[in-house]
C-alpha cells in the first residue's frame, strides 16, 4: 500500500510533467513567430522566422488570418471554429484535433486583424518518457514490496522459531522428559517464557528428588517395625495361623526392599521418571508420545 501511494502520485507527476514540457517547447516556437508578427507580416519573414525554431517540429507550425486574404503559412490542423475562436480571445487556448492537441495563440496585426499562430503538438509528444517512468517506478515499487516482504519474513522467523522451541519444550517436560532446557531468545515475552519453563523444569527435578529421598527415608523407617514383628513372628508356635503370618512379613520385607533400591537409583532425565506409586506396584511408566521423544530437537542445549 505504501508503495502504491508513492506510485501513482509520481506517475501522475511524470505524465503531468510530460505535458508542461510539451506546451513549454509549443510556447517557445509561438513566441519566435509572434515576435515577427508584432513587426512585419511579410510571409516570407514569417517563413524564416518558422525555419529558426529549428528541429522536426517546423512541421507543426502555422500562421492563420495573415493579411486581408487570410492568407495561411503552413498546415494547419485546427478547425475553423476553433480559430473563429481563438481570434476572438486575448489569450491562448488549447483545441483538441486529431492526433494531438493545437496549440492557439492570437496576435493582433494590425487594421482590425487578429492572427492566429498555431503548433500541432503530438499525442506521442503529450506522454514522451511516461511510459518508462512507469515501467521504472513499478520496478522500483516492486523491488522495495520483494524487499519488505523479505524483511518481514526474516523477523517473523525469529519469533516463529523460538515460539515452535517453547511449544517443543513444553510438549516434550509434559511427557515427562526432564532435561529440556532451552536458550531464551526472540522477542522479550518468549524468552522470559523460556527462562520460566527452563527454572519449572529444574524445580520438578529438584522435587522429584526430593520424593525419591522421602520415600526411600520412610521405607528405611519402616525397617525398625518390621523387624520387631518379625521376632515376634518368631516366638509364635508353628501352626498353620503363625506360617501364613510369617510368610506376609517376608513378603513385606521384599517389597520394602524393592521400594528403597528404585528410590535410590539415578533419575533418567531423558526418559519419563519413575515415580514411588510406579516403583510400589512394579508397572512401568506410560509410554512418551513419539512427537517428545526427541526434546533435543526443540531447540535444547
Amino acid at each position: 500500500m505504501v508503495a502504491l501511494a508513492f506510485l501513482i502520485p509520481l506517475g501522475l507527476v511524470v505524465q503531468q510533467l510530460a505535458r508542461e514540457r510539451a506546451f513549454a517547447d509549443a510556447e517557445r516556437q509561438t513566441a519566435v513567430v509572434v515576435a515577427v508578427l508584432t513587426v512585419t507580416t511579410d510571409p516570407l519573414a514569417i517563413e524564416r522566422a518558422i525555419a529558426s525554431t529549428g528541429g522536426p517540429a517546423v512541421s507543426r507550425v502555422s500562421v492563420h488570418n495573415l493579411g486581408e486574404e487570410g492568407l495561411e503559412i503552413g498546415t494547419g490542423h485546427a478547425a475553423a471554429k476553433d480559430l473563429a475562436h481563438a481570434a476572438d480571445q486575448a489569450a491562448p487556448v488549447t483545441a483538441t484535433v486529431a492526433g494531438g492537441l493545437s496549440y492557439l495563440e492570437p496576435v493582433d496585426v494590425g487594421s482590425g486583424r487578429t492572427a492566429v499562430v498555431e503548433v500541432f503538438i503530438p499525442e506521442d509528444e503529450l506522454s514522451d518518457g511516461v511510459s518508462g517512468a512507469w515501467w521504472a517506478l513499478s520496478a522500483v515499487a516492486l523491488g522495495l514490496v520483494i524487499a519488505s516482504v523479505w524483511v518481514g519474513d526474516r523477523l517473523a522467523a525469529k519469533v516463529t522459531a523460538s515460539a515452535r522451541q517453547l511449544a517443543g519444550a513444553a510438549g516434550a517436560l509434559s511427557e515427562g522428559y526432564l532435561d529440556v532446557r532451552l536458550d531464551p531468545s526472540g522477542p522479550r515475552e518468549l524468552a522470559e517464557a523460556s527462562f520460566a519453563l527452563n527454572v519449572m523444569a529444574d524445580r520438578i527435578m529438584a522435587l522429584l528428588t526430593n520424593e525419591r529421598e522421602l520415600v526411600a527415608d520412610l521405607s528405611h523407617r519402616l525397617r525398625t517395625p518390621l523387624t520387631a514383628l518379625r521376632l515376634d513372628a518368631e516366638t509364635l508356635d508353628d501352626s498353620q495361623d503363625a506360617d501364613r503370618i510369617r510368610d506376609a512379613i517376608a513378603a513385606l520385607e521384599v517389597e520394602i526392599d524393592k521400594l528403597i533400591r528404585a528410590m535410590r537409583e539415578p533419575i533418567d532425565a531423558h526418559s519419563p521418571p519413575r515415580t514411588a506409586a510406579n516403583a510400589a506396584t512394579g508397572r512401568p511408566p506410560r509410554p512418551a508420545s513419539r512427537a517428545a521423544t526427541s526434546p533435543r530437537s526443540c531447540g535444547t542445549g
